[in-house]
């Protein structure tokens, strides 16, 4: 066998990747699993606007409220 000089033919582009390879995707997994279970987002926690004319235990249950809605 002798050596070719030929230069070799351009690679093809892949059209899809191999299972093997990991590809980033568009949306967020999260996002993906939520479309497929039907679920909805949860609204983001908001203080309530009178906790400064709330009691010393209704504002600490609220605070707590918020600190857990939150997490």
């Amino acid at each position: 066998m002798t050596p070719n000089n030929e230069p070799a033919p351009p690679a093809k582009l892949a059209t899809t990747p191999s299972p093997e390879r990991i590809v980033r995707t568009k949306q967020p997994p999260a996002q993906g699993f939520r479309q497929k279970i039907g679920g909805t987002e949860i609204p983001a926690p908001r203080v309530d606007p009178q906790l400064v004319r709330l009691s010393v235990i209704e504002r600490l249950a609220e605070v707590l409220l918020y600190t857990l809605r939150r997490a």
